[in-house]
């Protein structure tokens, strides 16, 4: 894995959470290597009404765009740590669990693999800090929705042919980008929806 991304992810990480205070947090971001130009692009992605469902298609959308080799996607969420199946009787958000832990989670991914780095957080009187970092291979469990996000748009991007990437790229650089994102996020949910109510009516 390449250590440019992940070291730049956390030392913008590092720079946001000074200026956080009581319960603020820095708003999600990405950053994607692409394939055919190694260039690299930084999005701060919002999350409207905590919308994750949209997050995760406009990342799979932005990582087909720009035809990601490599993606780094950084977070603040609730993880838990520790887990007795035999006292859970259903499923719990993290968010609600009582033995979660704030933290701030980086997913990077490559072609070959996903690795996912974490980090606690502590607020206390005011201020907000981050802990040490650790790192583990990124299963679905951990990554969830957006590590399927991640993996689905590079895939996508791979079938992009070479003349369909150039009209893209083109359109991206003459300020039209946002019209394709827009349309083939909203393309992926119709397709999305379809599916669901295709495999619901065969049940």
């Amino acid at each position: 894995m390449s250590e440019a991304l992940i070291d730049q992810a956390r030392v913008c990480i590092a720079v946001m959470m000074e200026d956080l205070e009581g319960e603020e947090d820095f708003l999600p971001f990405m950053t994607i290597r692409s394939r055919d130009s190694n260039r690299t692009f930084y999005v701060a992605m919002d999350m409207p009404g905590d919308n994750k469902d949209l997050v995760a298609d406009t990342m799979t959308v932005l990582c087909a765009t720009h035809r990601a080799a490599e993606v780094v996607f950084a977070s603040v969420a609730w993880m838990v740590t520790k887990v007795n199946p035999a006292s859970r009787t259903q499923w719990v958000a993290p968010s609600k669990d009582p033995d979660r832990v704030e933290t701030v989670f980086i997913l990077e991914a490559k072609e070959d693999a996903m690795v996912t780095h974490t980090a606690p957080v502590t607020r206390e009187n005011n201020a907000v800090r981050l802990g040490e970092w650790s790192s583990f291979p990124a299963t679905t469990d951990v990554a969830g929705r957006f590590g399927d996000a991640i993996r689905m748009g590079m895939g996508w991007g791979r079938s992009i042919p070479p003349d369909l990437g150039e009209f893209i790229d083109t359109e991206m650089a003459e300020g039209r980008g946002e019209r394709i994102i827009t349309g083939l996020t909203r393309t992926l949910r119709s397709e999305r929806t379809r599916l669901i109510a295709e495999m619901a009516s065969r049940n």
